[in-house]
């Protein structure tokens, strides 16, 4: 990331990868590692942490109305756990998040998520604002 923060981003988008499996993870706790890591750095970028896992449906070929068992979908508050203790500037729900119905018993979480932000960090909060 610093390599790209040096060559003119602004944004990096986070994924991240279970050590043991190579595969993509909702791990909260590897989210907050790879946060830390980049705010420890010093590197003046804005971080967009990933929402998307947790949200495939493969319908059955033979009935539709059935998922295949490589069907993965999860509650919105379990996939959006990680921006509760990394609080991102932002994050990139995909388009089942944002059509949710949990999301809309939800609201504004993303706006007291950057309320605690300002709250622990006041110099980026103030400065944000312009």
């Amino acid at each position: 990331m610093c390599e790209a923060a040096k060559a003119g981003a602004s944004v990096v988008h986070i994924h991240v990868l279970d050590p043991a499996t190579g595969k993509g993870s909702r791990d909260p706790l590897l989210f907050k590692e790879v946060v830390d890591r980049v705010r420890s750095s010093g590197v003046g970028i804005v971080l967009n942490l990933t929402c998307g896992l947790g949200a495939f449906l493969f319908p059955d070929p033979d009935d539709e109305s059935r998922a295949l068992v490589e069907s993965e979908v999860l509650p919105v508050a379990e996939r959006v756990r990680h921006l509760e203790d990394c609080l991102p500037e932002i994050a990139c729900p995909d388009r089942s998040l944002c059509l949710s119905r949990s999301l809309e018993r939800q609201p504004n979480k993303v706006i007291r998520s950057r309320r605690r932000t300002a709250d622990r960090h006041p110099k980026r909060a103030s400065s944000e604002r312009g």
